[in-house]
């Protein structure tokens, strides 16, 4: 129906309308964007501080185990694995983290190479 009365109006009015919905849109695709852009940043410090957290969890518990009276070799072996466990996560996330900014965003990616040397 809009569009039925659009034809009826003057070029000029018609070519004037139409700029100005073309610059709304722009205006909330430029919003989306950057509310996208924020909730994959906080996603990705949400990842980074659980695997922080489980590292130094799993930490902790390797410490404790060590220093158990006596310590129980099956504890610590136990608790150790945990740890290389974390710590081989976080260093797959990070590599896979890298990769898909390198196949992004080559010069964000070049900036960040120095955390996964």
């Amino acid at each position: 129906m809009a569009d039925n009365q659009s034809k009826n109006l003057p070029k000029a009015d018609r070519q004037a309308l139409n700029e100005h919905f073309q610059s709304i849109l722009q205006t909330l695709e430029e919003q989306v964007s950057g509310e996208r852009q924020r909730l994959v940043e906080t996603h990705a410090t949400r990842v980074v501080a659980l695997i922080n957290d489980q590292r130094r969890a799993a930490l902790e518990g390797f410490l404790a185990a060590l220093q158990g009276d006596p310590p129980q070799a099956e504890r610590v072996l136990t608790a150790l694995r945990r740890y290389l466990r974390a710590e081989q996560k976080e260093q797959r996330h990070t590599l896979r983290h890298y990769q898909h900014v390198a196949a992004v965003d080559p010069e964000k990616a070049q900036q960040m190479r120095f955390q996964v040397q």
